[in-house]
């Protein structure tokens, strides 16, 4: 019987400048046979992000902007021109609001470091009232929202962290760093770090020569042992409900890349084991109608991955000519499925081929996922599995195709056999 061994990678893409290791959302494929980068106890400095907004965020266009000037084009964002107003969520009987925002599609780990990176321009105005800003926030589904604001608010100039228990309360100032007008009105680039070790966010203004930075806890807001949350990036206008804006205002914003910084993706091995979970002799080969166990185990290589945790799935591919599943069908939760997922029991009635099965890819050490399969393989055909692992936010994605066991002419089932 055949295994497949540690893979070598394919289709990984290097950005150049910032962020010259960050490998391209897309496909880390993985075939048979030993590779370098995956070579038993070698690390690589590379890690996983995107660089095309569109797989990453969604825009929201909260107040109803009309025109094609408006939202998504490739990488870029108008925001708003606060053209168009709708009552402020938290504060509708005083203010009025002309924003629109990207949120992320997935959740991003508080257990994992990342980094997000946009390029903005904000024309302000002279105004005195109300507020002109751009905001990263970090929410969580009990409505929790620690958010970084970059902005004019009454005349001032800041930045700053707020907390807000939920998007139709009142926001409380955090901590905050003064600005001058020079930050505005021209380019600038605002990037915002997350730290697992010492759980802290910190914010990164430059713009005009100028720099400014400013950490915070999302755990000042957010309940502690939070391990996810979605992000946004908004922005626009907040004004007094009673007053007509006098216009002049622009936003418009450009996503860099975002990453995991200490995150690299590799399937280690995936072999199959008898029923029990024991391994086949040497030359043994498992009968057509056996129930069998497929044991894969994946890693994140990247040299800094201790203490890492990144939520992603496995899937068992069906109809990948790439990288093909046949002769072996996993089995339905009535049929006696069992998944565990680094010693952790996954409901058996999870989808394998479509949802994937979830898991956390911890660091520095194997993640091993078992499922349980049945070989369907009356003709003798190579029995293989094509296998994919995916991070729930940026949908990076690894792939893995294995022949378990060669062609030969195997024993037909026998449904009246003794077990």
């Amino acid at each position: 019987m055949r295994q497949q061994k540690r893979a070598k990678r394919r289709g990984g893409q290097a950005l150049a400048a910032s962020l010259a290791a960050l490998t391209l959302l897309g496909t880390l494929s993985l075939t048979g046979g030993r590779g370098t980068a995956g070579a038993a106890g070698e690390t690589t400095d590379q890690f996983i992000g995107a660089t095309d907004l569109t797989q990453v965020f969604t825009w929201n266009n909260v107040s109803g902007f009309v025109g094609d000037k408006y939202g998504v084009h490739d990488n870029n964002v108008y925001i708003s021109d606060a053209t168009v107003w709708t009552p402020h969520g938290s504060a509708p009987d005083r203010l009025k609001t002309s924003i629109s925002q990207v949120h992320s599609k997935g959740w991003l780990s508080l257990q994992s470091d990342w980094t997000v990176d946009v390029d903005f321009t904000m024309i302000m105005t002279a105004l005195t009232t109300g507020s002109e800003h751009i905001s990263i926030a970090l929410a969580v589904p009990n409505g929790k929202i620690l958010s970084l604001l970059v902005w004019k608010v009454n005349g001032n100039y800041e930045m700053a962290f707020y907390s807000m228990p939920s998007p139709t309360q009142p926001q409380t100032l955090v901590k905050k760093v003064d600005l001058t007008k020079d930050y505005f009105n021209q380019p600038g680039k605002l990037q915002l770090q997350y730290s697992s070790a010492t759980q802290q966010v910190t914010a990164t203004l430059q713009s005009g020569g100028q720099k400014a930075t400013l950490s915070c806890s999302p755990y000042v807001i957010l309940p502690a042992g939070t391990e996810t949350a979605q992000l946004a990036i908004t922005g626009g206008v907040d004004y007094p409900k009673e007053l007509t804006f006098p216009g002049g205002f622009e936003l418009s914003m450009k996503f860099n890349s975002a990453a995991y910084t200490r995150y690299y993706p590799e399937f280690v091995e995936t072999k199959l084991l008898k029923a029990d979970g024991s391994a086949f002799d040497e030359g043994e080969v498992p009968v057509d109608g056996d129930t069998v166990v497929v044991q894969a185990t994946v890693r994140n290589i990247n040299k800094n991955a201790a203490g890492q945790a990144i939520p992603c799935t496995l899937k068992l591919l069906q109809g990948n000519r790439d990288y093909p599943t046949a002769g072996i069908v996993p089995l339905t939760k009535a049929e006696g499925q069992e998944i565990k997922a680094n010693g952790t029991v996954v409901d058996a009635g999870t989808d394998i081929a479509n949802a994937g099965i979830p898991f956390k890819m911890t660091g520095a050490g194997n993640n091993v996922i078992t499922y349980r399969a049945k070989i369907a393989n009356p003709s003798g055909a190579a029995v293989t599995v094509g296998q994919q692992i995916a991070d729930t936010f940026f949908q990076s994605r690894c792939y893995s195709k294995a022949e378990l066991v060669p062609a030969v002419e195997l024993v037909p089932f026998d449904p009246n056999a003794e077990p």
